[in-house]
């Protein structure tokens, strides 16, 4: 006696068809060869960045503590807390300036494998970048008119250094992580 229902045959579940990337897209030439270039010129540049924060914590490690200085609005505040204050920006800035450069090696050993997950990491790093790069402009800008003068450092150059820095990260994130997000080329290389 047959079944009074139908039988069905299971079938094969449907594979998704897989998009092949136009060849011309796949590899790093272009916008994305130009974006790899400005990483690996910061990667070289880390290095003298780290060394310029070195040179500014000897010369705050050489001040004078003795001697007070006057703030804008002509008010003493003992040379110890400006110099301490200083000092620990430049620790700071430099710890946070040695995570991000460490960081930004270990995406680029991603980078140059092509994986699926560098775009996503240099995103977050561009991101990290620009948050740090803001909060200690912000800061050195208000240190900047509590502590205006101190000998064997230019407060103005340390502000300008700053303020590009701040530059290069907005234009890492909202230049280059929109690039990252929305490239073909970007989806076609990094597919490992």
């Amino acid at each position: 006696m047959q079944n009074s229902q139908s039988q069905v045959s299971p079938e094969a579940p449907k594979q998704p068809d897989i998009v092949q990337p136009e060849p011309n897209l796949v590899g790093i030439r272009g916008w994305l060869l130009f974006l790899a270039i400005i990483l690996g010129w910061r990667l070289l540049t880390g290095w003298l960045q780290l060394g310029f924060f070195g040179l500014f914590m000897e010369s705050i490690a050489n001040y004078p503590f003795y001697e007070g200085v006057t703030t804008a609005g002509g008010q003493k505040i003992p040379e110890t807390f400006g110099g301490l204050f200083w000092g620990a920006y430049g620790l700071l800035f430099s710890l946070c300036s040695a995570v991000l450069y460490v960081w930004l090696w270990a995406i680029m050993l991603r980078f140059e494998k092509k994986r699926a997950t560098t775009p996503p990491r240099l995103i977050k790093y561009f991101k990290a970048n620009f948050a740090v790069a803001t909060f200690f402009l912000v800061i050195g800008v208000i240190a900047g008119f509590l502590w205006p003068e101190l000998p064997d450092l230019d407060v103005g150059k340390l502000l300008a250094f700053q303020f590009y820095g701040f530059l290069g990260a907005c234009g890492g994130i909202f230049i280059w992580g929109n690039y990252l997000k929305r490239s073909k080329r970007v989806k076609a290389t990094f597919v490992n």
